[in-house]
Order: C-alpha cells, then sequence, then structure tokens
C-alpha cells in the first residue's frame, strides 16, 4: 500500500534501511488493517461507487499515513516490539544507564503508534461500537 518512496519523499519518516522497508510496511499495513477491522477497502470502494472522489481521496492520504507512522515508529523503537509488545523501559542520566532489556512488557497499547491513531480517528474507521448479528455478514459456522 505505501511505497518506499511515499514515506520518504511525502511523509517524510525517520530513515529505513531499504532492505528493511518491505518488512516494515507489511507489519504496519497489518497492524493498521487490524486495528480497522479491514474497513478501509470497503468505505473506499463506498466513496467511490458515490462519486464523493475528494472523501476517498482523503480517506486514502490519512489511511497511507496511519501505515507511515506506524512504519515510523518501528524505525524508532524497533520492529520486535510488533511481535512482543514489548518496549525497553530504560532510561540514562549522566553516566549512569538502567536497562530493563527490553523484559517489562507494556501490554498491547504498544503495538500500535499513537500517531497512526491520530491519523485514523478523523476517518470513521476507529468505530468502538459493539458490532450486532448481521445475517448477511454471518461466518459460515453459525449456518447461516
Amino acid at each position: 500500500m505505501v511505497t518506499e518512496d511515499y514515506y520518504n519523499s511525502t511523509f517524510c519518516g525517520e530513515p529505513v534501511a531499504t532492505a528493511d522497508f518491505p518488512r516494515y510496511e507489511a507489519r504496519a499495513a497489518a497492524i493498521i488493517n487490524g486495528i480497522t477491522r479491514g474497513g478501509y477497502q470497503v468505505r473506499l470502494d463506498w466513496l467511490t461507487l458515490h462519486g464523493y472522489l475528494t472523501a476517498a481521496a482523503t480517506l486514502t492520504t490519512a489511511y497511507k499515513d496511519a501505515i507511515c507512522a506506524q512504519i515510523e515508529y518501528f524505525a524508532l523503537y524497533g520492529i520486535n516490539i510488533a511481535s512482543a509488545g514489548r518496549q525497553s523501559a530504560g532510561f540514562t542520566v549522566g553516566k549512569v544507564s538502567v536497562n530493563d532489556g527490553g523484559k517489562l512488557p507494556l501490554g498491547r497499547a504498544s503495538t500500535v503508534c499513537p500517531g497512526a491513531i491520530s491519523e485514523l480517528e478523523q476517518t470513521g474507521l476507529l468505530n468502538p461500537q459493539v458490532d450486532t448479528y448481521d445475517p448477511v455478514r454471518a461466518p459460515r459456522w453459525m449456518g447461516v
């Protein structure tokens, strides 16, 4: 979804090695797709179908920027945060350094970049409502 050129020239994110970029982008896109529950493509298709092309372009830009923010988060804090939800809680004061070695679990909140959430909040893709039963979208295991 996001190219390295877009990340570097348009978003102007933290530098990521060219060899690592596809892995960072794939992980970031998976996280953003997960927190939006896959709603980006559905909303984009609806906007395009009904002629809201400016809104569709705005939605696409926000979605891409959320992925870029997540990539930058990985670049700053390490991609292992995506898999383990861990981040070092170390600090340095003068010549004294304290580091827990990344063993302090900071939970799921640390896997999603706050900047990505900020980008998506205005799109409606982070709707907190609880889903209700819909027989049209019901999974096959429900026997409908």
